[in-house]
């Protein structure tokens, strides 16, 4: 079984192509199945970067998983309980 991606060959429309090659190509580099992330935090909030070792991320999604809620809302918890 090969794991291989398959690789999709665009040539870059010329001047001499039609107005639909062009757009043709240019739709043609994000597919429309592919989501988007956005990297921004809500209004109101600012973005965190921890570095975490594997286990304890681990531990951290199973919790979100079992308390039905998402690792931001648990870390939050802590935090508010630590700091106040």
């Amino acid at each position: 079984m090969s794991t291989a991606k398959k690789t999709t060959t665009l040539t870059k429309p010329t001047l001499s192509k039609t107005s639909e090659q062009a757009i043709t190509f240019a739709e043609a580099g994000t597919p429309a199945t592919e989501t988007k992330r956005v990297f921004h935090a809500p209004e109101g909030y600012r973005r965190l970067t921890i570095n975490l070792t594997h286990g304890l991320h681990k531990k951290l999604k199973q919790a979100a998983l079992d308390n039905d809620c998402t690792a931001t809302d648990i870390v939050e918890r802590m935090l508010l309980e630590k700091l106040g």
